[in-house]
């Protein structure tokens, strides 16, 4: 049966919301995500940015060059980079999601 671990991330890297892992900001832009426990092999990860705000209903957005992307994986851990509309590394709010054995 595949396990599935997700959380929302802060732009300064704490937990928004999920459960399971920790969250560590590293430098502008960049964070670990460590899982609670192990997945046997490794997971799929996805990731999406969020930007202005988590709950900005009244923004019309960011750019849509803004992003988030794995950078690596492995059973343990995944690490992740956000960035702005011009490509430069920002820190920013994203949400991601593990899934895996």
């Amino acid at each position: 049966m595949a396990s599935i671990i997700w959380g929302s991330i802060n732009l300064n890297g704490t937990i928004y919301s999920g459960a399971n892992f920790t969250s560590t900001h590293l430098e502008r832009g960049l964070y670990l995500i460590n899982f609670s426990q192990a997945f046997k092999t490794i997971p799929a990860v996805t990731v999406t940015q969020n930007y202005p705000g988590w709950d900005k209903f009244d923004d019309h957005g960011g750019n849509t060059r803004d992003n988030a992307v794995v950078v690596a994986l492995n059973q343990n851990e995944v690490k992740i980079k956000t960035g702005d509309g011009n490509g430069d590394a920002d820190d920013r709010n994203f949400c991601f999601v593990a899934i895996g054995d």
